[in-house]
């Protein structure tokens, strides 16, 4: 059902409700009362703004019960806040900072979002190069299986398991030596393709021949893979463009976004004190690396979803 049905029927609804408690109907304000919980209303709007951030889901449920059920949970909502409130909750410092989190949380999205400029336009010589760049997600696209096997470096040798990954062919011989040291591991079959894998472990894997034994060093111990069976699954640029345009799109309003803040940064007095104006320089490096750590992640968790209509 359409947004814009799913709002006339609210108001449809909110209309009986006032005819069977015989309500007047020359009140705008009344007439969008869905339900009052002691002298509590809960309006349409409320509804329809609930309706409004389930997004298509609403679309695809049953309309009445999508109604019945998002007034009841309104209603118990309203309820339990009546409630914290006779218990002056809404006075205690932990939840009046939450309260305060949530608010600037709140406005500082609504902020982005009437700020937000036109999306930027991705040519087609931009989506030809990111696909030309980067082969393993597209051209060479593969599908890997392969065992996992992880050992932890607390209590271990990791020296002598790395030899020992050296002398042997096959896991099952590795993971029988394992169990005559009483060396506890952990063995998992993947089956995945290069966009899902992540970059420290594609390499390697993409090195790997059918039937072949390899490993990596970690920081907390020790992976062994041991490649299965490996299953050509190229992207032509017709299918991949639309999810690189997307993927393109995303990071180039991130560019804009970072560039906005760091202009609103420059015109604000930002006066850092005590141990966070001695510890300064420190912050500001770690907090770098952190941030591309994040942006390497959502890029191939997007990758990844943009590409699942063509496993």
């Amino acid at each position: 059902m359409k947004p814009r049905n799913i709002y006339l029927s609210l108001v449809m609804v909110a209309f009986l409700l006032m005819v069977g408690c015989g309500t007047e109907t020359n009140s705008t304000s009344k007439t969008q009362v869905a339900a009052k919980v002691n002298n509590e209303e809960i309006t349409v709007h409320q509804l329809n703004q609930v309706l409004m951030s389930m997004g298509n889901r609403a679309n695809h449920l049953d309309q009445d019960k999508v109604m019945t059920s998002v007034l009841d949970n309104l209603i118990n909502q309203s309820i339990l806040v009546q409630e914290a409130k006779k218990a002056k909750l809404d006075r205690d410092p932990v939840v009046m900072q939450a309260i305060e989190a949530a608010k600037r949380k709140v406005l500082t999205d609504a902020y982005l979002q009437r700020s937000a400029t036109q999306p930027p336009v991705v040519s087609d010589n931009q989506i030809s190069a990111y696909y030309s760049s980067n082969p393993e997600l597209f051209a060479d696209r593969k599908l890997f299986r392969y065992q996992q096997l992880t050992l932890s470096s607390e209590g271990n040798d990791q020296a002598l398991l790395v030899e020992k990954v050296k002398q042997i062919e096959t896991m099952s011989e590795y993971t029988d030596w394992l169990s005559e040291q009483g060396v506890d591991y952990k063995v998992i079959l993947n089956a995945k393709t290069s966009e899902s894998i992540p970059a420290t472990l594609l390499k390697p894997l993409s090195v790997l021949k059918k039937g072949d034994v390899g490993f990596l060093k970690m920081a907390d111990g020790l992976l062994v893979i041991e490649l299965i069976d490996i299953v050509e699954q190229p992207v032509s640029l017709e299918f991949a463009s639309q999810a690189i345009e997307n993927h393109l799109t995303t990071q180039l309003q991130k560019e804009q976004l970072k560039q906005k803040i760091a202009a609103l940064r420059s015109q604000a007095i930002i006066k850092y004190m005590g141990d966070f104006k001695q510890n300064l320089e420190t912050a500001v490096t770690e907090s770098v690396p952190q941030a591309d750590v994040a942006s390497d992640m959502k890029v191939k968790s997007h990758l990844e979803k943009g590409l699942e209509g063509l496993k």
